[in-house]
């Protein structure tokens, strides 16, 4: 993963301060690129290529290497020495945080093990944090997969925090959507603004190769936007679970208030407040 998650994911886990970050960054001499922004800046992928990878990640739960390399875009020893300098990058910024004093040197090999496990919870955090839905399948993939489809859609990295109250977790922006049929779940994401403005250049600059377009600033802009990344997710979530011969359709996405009866969870990031919220549809 990018430098860029590697630095949420210490600011998310109040490992180091921002300014302490930037100080090691600087010290190390890298820069947020993904791996498809250093695969362009070595000629390896232009960027229609690197624009059609992200597109596709939209609809297979697969790594944009692994997809570039099985697309022909990437040789096996491209994409392992991209892989290689991210790695670098880690440890640069690592061993810069560690010199300036700011993490033990025995605790960041401990940093670097959870950083490689944080894309989404494992099946025995999932059964716990789900509580009630623990043995709704549906339930279970979209908790499992927000994390990573957050970071390709947005380049942002989430982590699925604790279980909130429904007026805690109500956010000014709300969309939900319905995936029916077998464990039938509603899928909701209710976010303050900055959260809704990542999300949203995400979406624009996956959709159009341009996260600068500018949106209005209403209300239903910002939730039409959420409602479009949660129809992604939930079209991924239908594809995926055909292999598991769950047999789901999707509805379109609503507005308005989350009903009671399901379970919000805090998305803790770099990027304002948000929460997810997840209720069975089975009577």
């Amino acid at each position: 993963m990018s430098l860029k998650f590697f630095s949420q994911f210490l600011q998310i886990e109040k490992l180091v301060s921002q300014e302490h970050l930037d100080e090691a960054i600087a010290q190390a001499g890298v820069s947020h690129q993904t791996l498809g922004d250093l695969a362009q800046a070595r000629g390896f992928l232009t960027d229609k290529q690197a624009d059609a990878i992200n597109k596709e990640q939209l609809k297979l739960d697969l790594p944009f290497g692994r997809l570039a390399q099985e697309r022909g875009f990437l040789t096996e020893e491209q994409l392992q020495s991209l892989l290689n300098e991210q790695s670098e990058q880690h440890m640069k910024v690592g061993e810069a945080l560690v010199n300036l004093g700011h993490v033990g040197r025995g605790d960041m090999d401990d940093i670097l093990s959870r950083f490689a496990e944080a894309q989404s919870p494992n099946e025995a955090e999932l059964k716990k944090i789900l509580g009630t839905l623990s043995e709704n399948r549906v339930a279970n993939f979209l908790l499992s997969c927000f994390p990573k489809m957050t970071m390709r859609l947005s380049r942002l990295h989430v982590k699925v925090g604790r279980e909130v109250s429904l007026d805690e977790g109500t956010g000014d922006y709300t969309a939900t959507i319905n995936l029916e049929g077998d464990d039938a779940v509603c899928m909701g994401l209710s976010t303050d603004k900055s959260f809704a403005r990542t999300i949203m250049a995400g979406m624009t600059r996956i959709m159009s190769g341009d996260s600068e377009i500018l949106y209005g600033e209403d209300k239903e802009d910002f939730e039409d936007l959420l409602g479009g990344f949660l129809d992604i997710i939930g079209g991924h979530a239908v594809g995926a679970l055909e292999g598991e011969r769950l047999e789901l359709e999707m509805g379109t996405p609503e507005f308005g208030n989350l009903l009671s009866g399901g379970l919000a969870f805090e998305l803790q990031s770099v990027a304002g407040k948000a929460t997810l919220y997840l209720r069975s549809l089975e009577a």
